[in-house]
């Protein structure tokens, strides 16, 4: 850890001369993230209508990732290797902590319930971190994915072949069998969790697509999709179930679909514009969507 002042290659961020990457939202989170191309971090503000924050990060840090903690006051930062792991303020944009000694992040998640950030790193390891001092709590090895409940203690972590659930103790309560090379998304209810993977054709000829399990271990449902992608998904439960985005990449055709969260019956699906960029937030209520050259921003209901 470090609150040393940052090297030469530290810049504000100009994202005028920047394009954006991709966007984050979080299930309670009043606020969004954008992520450009470069590294940098601009944070949206739900009830604000408004970017409130920009994050000074390095250019070039080789792929970003994003989490909020539960109060809204920390945004914690990691990137693949030039900006480390780095815990900003929200509020004020201060620098609150710096872990130097961590790199080649792919992934956080924050744990509401544990109040503590999971990082995992390039399929290899995870962490658990305390979020105010960024000390490292406990350690995980061969460890592809990690994915914290917002509800409960519960966490799922994933490696090369299959996903374990955990409870807040660490106690391993179930498994199952990974179906594709990547986790599109995971989505939590209070009663379930929803895995999206790539609904690539395997050997067998299955598709992995979305896999719904109560938190006992049970399959519900599943959905092969009509796309080859479901990203982003969030449950809603203003409507008693799953929201998602069923796309291919490079096509025009998205459909917005809304499952029942027991059973996976198509509750309903509709047609929604391409767009280059977008997050389901609010609770599975609102869409946000960003052009990825020129940042105009648009902040829909999912009705």
């Amino acid at each position: 850890m470090t609150h040393s002042k940052e090297r030469s290659r530290q810049v504000a961020p100009d994202f005028s001369k920047d394009s954006v990457n991709r966007v984050d939202a979080w299930y309670g989170s009043r606020y969004c993230a954008v992520v450009s191309w470069g590294g940098w971090v601009r944070l949206f503000s739900i009830s604000d209508r408004a970017f409130v924050r920009d994050l000074f990060t390095y250019k070039d840090s080789g792929g970003v990732s994003v989490a909020i903690s539960a109060d809204d006051q920390l945004c914690l930062v990691g990137s693949y290797y030039a900006w480390a792991l780095a815990c900003f303020d929200i509020r004020t944009g201060d620098l609150v902590w710096k872990r130097e000694d961590l790199r080649r992040f792919y992934g956080l998640t924050f744990s509401p319930e544990l109040n503590s950030l999971f990082g995992y790193f390039d399929g290899k390891s995870a962490l658990r971190i305390d979020p105010r001092t960024g000390r490292t709590l406990e350690s995980f090895r061969g460890v592809k994915d990690v994915a914290a409940s917002p509800f409960t203690g519960l966490v799922l972590f994933g490696d090369s072949k299959s996903f374990v659930l955990r409870n807040g103790a660490g106690e391993r309560l179930w498994a199952v069998p990974r179906e594709s090379f990547a986790v599109l998304d995971v989505a939590w209810s209070p009663d379930t969790v929803a895995i999206s993977e790539v609904a690539a054709t395997r050997s067998d000829g299955a598709k992995a697509g979305i896999r719904c399990y109560s938190l006992h271990g049970e399959l519900l449902w599943r959905y092969k999709g009509r796309k080859t992608h479901v990203q982003p998904l969030m449950y809603n439960p203003q409507v008693g179930g799953y929201v998602g985005v069923d796309f291919t990449a490079g096509t025009e055709d998205r459909f917005l679909v809304y499952w029942e969260e027991q059973t996976g019956g198509i509750k309903h699906e509709r047609v929604i514009p391409h767009t280059m960029h977008g997050e389901i937030c609010q609770q599975g209520s609102m869409m946000f969507s960003m052009n990825y050259k020129t940042y105009e921003w648009s902040l829909q209901p999912i009705r």
